[in-house]
């Protein structure tokens, strides 16, 4: 896994086990996160329409380079 999509991130643990918050266990692993998805949507598309490639990006974004990427995954 390279990034993480996410309704919302935790602000808090909610495990009494955890070390850390999920914020700093993304930085420490480098790992991308997206948040605020409508995570039931697209659970909805994903059983409809099956595994999608994409790719996380942030900042200025170059529409062209972000479907290369997508394609690209592995």
């Amino acid at each position: 896994c390279k990034g993480v999509v996410l309704r919302e991130i935790p602000k808090t643990p909610s495990n009494y086990r955890s070390k850390g918050n999920l914020k700093d266990y993304f930085f420490e692993h480098k790992l991308v996160a997206i948040a605020c998805v409508d995570t039931r949507h697209l659970t909805h598309i994903l059983r409809e329409q099956g595994t999608q490639m994409c790719a996380i990006m942030a900042g200025e974004i170059d529409e062209t380079a972000a479907i290369e990427a997508a394609k690209n995954a592995k």
